[in-house]
């Protein structure tokens, strides 16, 4: 009990003496559990930290108009009624100015024991102290944090209501879509992709090389993100979930040509495994309850990273419309009929795509979200063969022409 005992605010200002505080302890724990009636009041206050009358009664009198009882019972009743000067005092058990120090004490010495041998001990002074508090004492203690707590974060989500309209009020109609239907109302869910990472890419390029390869990705979708009108709103909102790659699953190494076998292959595994993921229980952002997809991400499509993607995205790439990522259908299965509005299945298409990079953000996931009924993915890789290098950019002849130079924001991004 000494290291709690230690962090007492009486023993800090020295109006008691550690040593002789932690040697009385076991009595006067034994007084109080079993005879409270009997302990004297100045042994009261040793055991709850609590100042000395004089104090205590100035230290009342600097924030409230309130007696202990009147204040003790607003705190237990109705917290939401405390001033901030008024929870500032209960949370620190009556005791006015609290430094830094302090207020840290007990931080740094459960720091030194251990939060388990912590949380024993303060369990047991919590048991020694329950009787010995007056009427509504315990009560107001407890909730003065919580109101505290309670106050910081509805400033936070005031804040953020405003900064999050203002976002909303000029954002692109498709960006006001996705927080009123998939967001506003699912705390817990996302807006992006599920993602496969073959894991021969970051074991052949190293630690150092792949890190530069996922900021210089990252980097290109912030920008994009950043340039998109009201993209503000669902920023932090935004996942790129990672799946565990198949293990039975392993890549040549080869560069990859749209249409090669082993790629069709290994496409078709991880078709396999995502469904299987898509198939599970939701998995909650939030915890990690779950196995499959996070809530809100899209299920109708995602995406691979092999190394022909990560080589897109290098110091040498010209520009950031030579970035790109492979999209694939789930659903597509080789040899078989078109599936309801791909209309007539051409030979080439097999069921996946390279994407621009940033069009992730913009065109593309607008598509797969809300306009998958009328433009398939095959109508979208018929889409990305107009486009410089075969990449999707829009389904819209003029802007999937488009290409520019550019190492921050690529073509058909800003709006005006």
């Amino acid at each position: 009990m000494e290291h709690i005992i230690k962090t007492f605010m009486r023993v800090l200002r020295k109006m008691d003496d550690a040593d002789t505080l932690i040697a009385q302890f076991p009595e006067l724990e034994r007084i109080a559990l079993s005879e409270p009636a009997a302990i004297t009041d100045q042994d009261r206050r040793r055991l709850l930290d609590l100042p000395e009358l004089d104090i205590q009664t100035a230290n009342l009198a600097a924030v409230t108009e309130l007696d202990k009882a009147q204040l003790l019972e607003r705190a237990a009743k109705s917290p939401d009624a405390l001033t901030d000067a008024e929870i500032d005092l209960l949370w620190h058990r009556f005791w006015h100015d609290v430094t830094d120090d302090e207020a840290l004490a007990a931080e740094k010495a459960c720091e030194a024991i251990g939060h388990d041998e912590w949380d024993e001990l303060a369990d047991r002074l919590a048991r020694a102290r329950e009787p010995l508090y007056e009427e509504h004492e315990l009560v107001a203690f407890q909730n003065a944090p919580k109101e505290l707590t309670w106050r910081i974060t509805a400033d936070f989500r005031a804040r953020r209501q405003k900064e999050l309209e203002r976002a909303l009020g000029n954002a692109a109609q498709w960006i006001v879509r996705i927080w009123e239907e998939d967001l506003r109302d699912r705390p817990g869910a996302r807006c992006g992709y599920a993602t496969f990472l073959d894991p021969s890419v970051k074991a052949e390029m190293g630690a150092e090389d792949y890190d530069d390869y996922d900021c210089r990705a990252d980097g290109a979708l912030l920008w994009a993100k950043m340039s998109i009108r009201g993209a503000d709103a669902i920023n932090p909102r935004w996942l790129m979930q990672r799946l565990e790659w198949p293990t039975d699953l392993v890549t040549s190494g080869e560069t990859a040509e749209e249409g090669r076998e082993d790629l069709t292959t290994t496409f078709q595994r991880l078709r396999e495994s995502f469904r299987s993921v898509r198939d599970r229980p939701p998995k909650e952002a939030l915890s990690a309850k779950g196995s499959g997809l996070v809530e809100g991400l899209l299920r109708n499509v995602f995406l691979v990273v092999d190394r022909d993607a990560v080589k897109s995205v290098s110091k040498h790439t010209r520009s950031v419309d030579d970035m790109w990522v492979w999209a694939i259908d789930p659903d597509f299965e080789p040899n078989t009929t078109p599936s309801s509005g791909e209309g007539v299945k051409s030979d080439r298409y097999q069921g996946y795509m390279r994407v621009r990079l940033q069009q992730l953000v913009k065109n593309f996931y607008e598509m797969r979200r809300w306009h998958a009924d009328e433009f398939s993915m095959q109508a979208l890789w018929e889409a990305a063969q107009l486009s410089r290098d075969q990449l999707f950019v829009s389904v819209h002849e003029d802007e999937a022409k488009q290409w520019t130079l550019s190492r921050d924001v690529g073509s058909a991004i800003r709006q005006l």
